[in-house]
């Protein structure tokens, strides 16, 4: 794991937000699945009113499935694939 830092502010969704750095190559466990991400670590200023949800190059990554009317999320990597539903919370 490297951690590694980009020195700049940028504008999304009108949100500023604060980059402290970015952690490579971590893994990540969910149940059986393992997968090797990265994080961009940023700071910004607490909001309830605007969700953080993940990317489209994370989801991507993982050949993410999301079925909104069975509320069910299928994450995949080559070999192994894992289901949470709403029901298992």
């Amino acid at each position: 794991m490297t951690l590694a830092y980009k020195d700049e502010e940028f504008l999304v969704d009108h949100i500023t937000i604060f980059p402290w750095g970015i952690l490579k190559d971590v893994h990540v466990k969910v149940n059986d699945l393992v997968i090797q991400v990265d994080f961009v670590i940023i700071g910004m200023y607490e909001d309830e009113e605007i969700p953080i949800i993940f990317g489209k190059p994370f989801l991507a990554t993982i050949r993410t499935m999301i079925n909104d009317q069975q509320k069910e999320l299928v994450l995949r990597t080559d070999d192994k694939e894992e289901a949470h539903d709403e029901k298992e919370d």
